[in-house]
């Protein structure tokens, strides 16, 4: 935290599993240390329980309005790599098009709103090499 000059901390958001717990604690134990009052409320709500999950579901919610648009990238994802031959195109098409690309097609996982995020900013940068044939 001191690397990113971060100098107080009210919440961190990660699943609800026991080795998040021990980790928080942790984490409690070792802010607590420092000189400065670096826990907002003292860690009071450092970890609130299921916030990932719930933050998921409103984003969920909030993405229904273009739900058609994501389906058809994660569908045109989907059918780019199960192929080595439309991979290959695909790269190719990059290339061609001279397109600065880490050269992996992230795909979602539904439970993550933030997987939807990356594959549709990876995405975005490759739109005129999403239409390929065969």
């Amino acid at each position: 935290m001191i690397d990113w000059e971060i100098e107080s901390l009210f919440m961190i958001t990660i699943d609800n599993v026991s080795a998040n717990e021990k980790t928080v604690n942790y984490l409690k134990k070792k802010l607590g240390n420092w000189s400065w009052d670096s826990l907002v409320l003292n860690g009071l709500y450092l970890h609130v329980r299921c916030s990932a999950h719930k933050i998921n579901l409103i984003v969920n919610d909030s993405l229904d309005v273009v739900k058609i648009s994501i389906d058809n990238i994660r569908n045109t994802v989907k059918y780019v790599r199960s192929s080595l031959l439309r991979l290959q195109k695909f790269k190719a098409c990059v290339n061609a098009e001279k397109i600065s690309y880490n050269g992996f097609m992230v795909l979602d996982v539904l439970t993550r709103w933030n997987s939807k995020f990356l594959m549709l900013t990876s995405m975005n940068s490759v739109k005129n090499c999403m239409f390929i044939k065969g």
